[in-house]
């Protein structure tokens, strides 16, 4: 169980492993959203690959796109990428994503180097 924020010159990559709870997952989006690098990035990959155990309840994702709607006052600018293999955690992904209104462009991605090529793409291109 763990997270960690690797942060690069246009963007930060949220590396999460085993398992991950609400805690840990509002942990990580307000590291990233309180770092004063936010305002100036263009993406943040959320890599859930080495996640075994996806537990991030109803009204933690609730917060989360409010949390997000918040921050695209700051920076309306970024990309979100998620990243993982598992088709029902990819299934979840998307029903959060498409079920209430994201902000920022976002997609779900099988590997690191598909989302970085989308992420580093031309700003209005489309998915």
């Amino acid at each position: 169980m763990g997270y960690g924020l690797k942060w690069e010159r246009i963007g930060v990559v949220k590396k999460f492993t085993e398992k991950v709870n609400d805690t840990e997952f509002m942990a990580a989006t307000e590291d990233v959203q309180n770092n004063p690098n936010f305002g100036s990035i263009l993406f943040v990959i959320n890599d859930f690959s080495e996640v075994n155990d996806f537990e991030v309840t109803p009204p933690i994702i609730k917060a989360y796109f409010a949390s997000v709607a918040d921050a695209y006052r700051v920076n309306d600018k970024v990309k979100i990428a998620f990243i993982t293999q598992d088709r029902e955690l990819e299934a979840q992904i998307n029903t959060f994503v498409h079920s209430s209104p994201l902000p920022y462009r976002s997609r779900v991605f099988k590997s690191v180097s598909e989302a970085r090529n989308w992420c580093k793409g031309p700003k209005f291109k489309s998915p």
